[in-house]
């Protein structure tokens, strides 16, 4: 990731969808006051898409991030993201999707950025056993520890955290 400037909100997802389906809209609508980035496994397509609907204004840069555990690539996302975040000191780090989020919470904990926001929009563990149930919803509760603020997708989904003992009511 090249560094052309600084911003004041970084947005990290995992993949395109979304990122265009949520992130876009709202970074979109801040992008009138904040310098905005967007960081996300994302193609040279699929950043053209992002662009032509939603501006140039918002920067966008490709971090691998892969959906599912590997552990090599896994610390060199967290290394480049933690050197990006570095190098950029946003106000603001927001994150959806478990594996930026842990990233992305562990990176900007690291960086000492103070307004660090991750959204649940599921859990990987739910429908788990075991001990990857176990390490699943213990990863969710890193996430939780590492930000500053948490969001969800809904009153159920905040019930069930609470009830889950993820994140306290």
């Amino acid at each position: 990731m090249q560094i052309k400037q600084k911003h004041d909100i970084v947005f990290v997802c995992t993949y395109f969808f979304p990122l265009r389906a949520f992130l876009m809209p709202l970074a979109s609508f801040l992008k009138k006051d904040f310098s905005i980035c967007v960081i996300a496994n994302i193609s040279t397509e699929e950043k053209e898409i992002i662009i032509n609907e939603f501006g140039e204004e918002i920067t966008i840069y490709k971090l691998p991030v892969q959906r599912k555990p590997n552990i090599i690539f896994d610390i060199k996302a967290l290394w480049k993201l933690t050197l990006f975040l570095k190098n950029t000191n946003p106000k603001l780090v927001f994150s959806i999707m478990p594996k930026t989020g842990l990233i992305s919470m562990i990176a900007s904990y690291i960086c000492s950025i103070e307004r660090r926001i991750h959204c649940f929009t599921g859990q990987v563990w739910v429908n788990k056993k075991n001990l990857p149930r176990l390490f699943y919803k213990n990863v969710d509760k890193l996430i939780v520890l590492l930000s500053s603020r948490i969001l969800v997708d809904g009153s159920g989904q905040r019930e069930f955290l609470i009830s889950q003992k993820v994140v306290a009511p």
